[in-house]
């Protein structure tokens, strides 16, 4: 957990410590979208002025640059569970419910046909 520098607490390094590699490293890939790439677009959008009678290409590139980066770190959120199990429906061996949306699913799904989300069997699933 090197991009906390150092300001961890023990139980947020345990808890780190208990995530499969992966989602370390798609938490990662967000924290560098959300707080390096994203803010250094908008800054550079700040510093490109351009009269509004015209055009301005590099702010059309920087907006679209910022637009797909958003898009991106949206697109790995929805890859680290959030409510991530799925559960049975009162008891049936294939009913089962979305933990994000709490829509029905199949139980031999990875992800949420409804909200697109990763979800996994719950282990406390009796």
């Amino acid at each position: 957990m090197n991009y906390y520098n150092d300001i961890a607490t023990p139980e947020r390094l345990k808890w780190w410590a208990g995530l499969p590699e992966r989602e370390q490293d798609m938490r990662i890939a967000l924290f560098r979208l959300e707080k390096l790439a994203i803010p250094e677009r908008k800054s550079l959008l700040r510093l490109v002025d351009a009269p509004p009678e015209h055009g301005n290409s590099r702010q059309n590139v920087i907006k679209n640059d910022i637009r797909l980066l958003k898009i991106a770190a949206k697109a790995i959120r929805r890859q680290i569970p959030v409510c991530g199990y799925a559960k049975k429906v009162n008891g049936g061996a294939t009913e089962w419910r979305c933990g994000h949306c709490q829509q029905e699913m199949p139980f031999y799904a990875e992800y949420c046909p409804i909200c697109g989300q990763k979800v996994s069997v719950d282990p406390r699933r009796d």
